[in-house]
């Protein structure tokens, strides 16, 4: 292998490597948990005001996060990518009732479980022409090399 594959394969794993790292927790509710609200996953990152727990616990049912792209997604919304259970297993709660303390389970609508996630946009799709550019941009540089007897 040559020096500037190894660099560049290094380059690669290092960013692959820096992209997972920003992964965040939140409060995965499945329809089961929802209380007949919606029909889809969604996983909620707003701690309600007022409830202060580690890890936390309890949380507002404002901008949830889907698992996967909805339909019409566009190259600038997001979702919830890469989703793993929370170490140890932890029930969460989602959406205040207003009345009763924040902290207490049963004054809460919907409940889940902590879960680890990243946020990514989607959908993918939208970049594969210019993967394709740039793949054949690479190939005809490296046919244009071997014709020119520039390779090993």
């Amino acid at each position: 292998m040559s020096i500037p594959f190894k660099i560049l394969a290094t380059l690669v794993v290092l960013a692959w490597s820096a992209i997972n790292s920003f992964a965040q927790y939140g409060c995965r509710v499945d329809p089961a948990g929802a209380a007949g609200r919606f029909n889809v996953t969604k996983i909620y990152t707003n701690q309600q005001s007022g409830a202060n727990t580690n890890p936390v616990r309890f949380y507002s049912n404002s901008s949830p996060y889907d698992i996967s792209c909805p339909s019409g997604a566009t190259r600038t919304t997001v979702y919830a990518a890469n989703v793993s259970d929370y170490v140890p297993y932890t029930q969460c709660f989602v959406e205040y009732m207003g009345s009763g303390t924040t902290t207490q389970p049963f004054n809460y609508y919907q409940n889940g479980r902590l879960v680890n996630f990243r946020i990514a946009n989607c959908p993918i799709d939208d970049y594969i022409p210019l993967m394709l550019v740039g793949l054949a941009g690479m190939g005809f540089v490296m046919v244009r090399r071997k014709c020119l007897g520039l390779m090993d």
